[in-house]
């Protein structure tokens, strides 16, 4: 999650229950995490039904139900445009740590079995070794 950009699309607006992004951002505590992580962070209202004859506001300030959206995902791929080299160096150094991380389970978990097979635990296989 560290540093990479946090789309929220708060659906729903044509509910009279729906909360607006103040709301949202102290109900779910954004600050803290965007915070806690250096995340670029925007949140747009939106509505994906034509909403009833309703007093309630449906949609992002730019005007229809869909422009939430629109304007949500406008602003991530601007987000992941501009910073494409770093969250790919990131990405990847994210999955070769997540690689070794198996290589090693399956290591372990292959010589448990060879143990197992053998009848023997790691520590009288360590003792056969010396």
């Amino acid at each position: 999650m560290k540093y990479k950009p946090l789309l929220l699309l708060a659906n729903k607006q044509d509910l009279e229950v729906s909360m607006d992004e103040v709301d949202i951002v102290e109900r779910l505590n954004v600050h803290s995490l965007v915070n806690e992580h250096k995340c670029p962070t925007t949140i747009e209202l939106c509505n994906t039904v034509e909403p009833p004859h309703s007093s309630k506001r449906c949609c992002s300030k730019a005007g229809s139900r869909h422009d939430g959206i629109q304007v949500g995902f406008r602003w991530l791929m601007k987000q992941i445009d501009e910073y494409y080299d770093d969250l790919q160096l990131r990405i990847e150094a994210i999955i070769e740590k997540e690689q070794k991380e198996y290589l090693k389970k399956r290591e372990k978990w292959k010589r448990e079995r060879k143990l197992a097979g053998n009848g023997m635990n790691e520590c009288e296989e360590e003792e056969e070794e010396e």
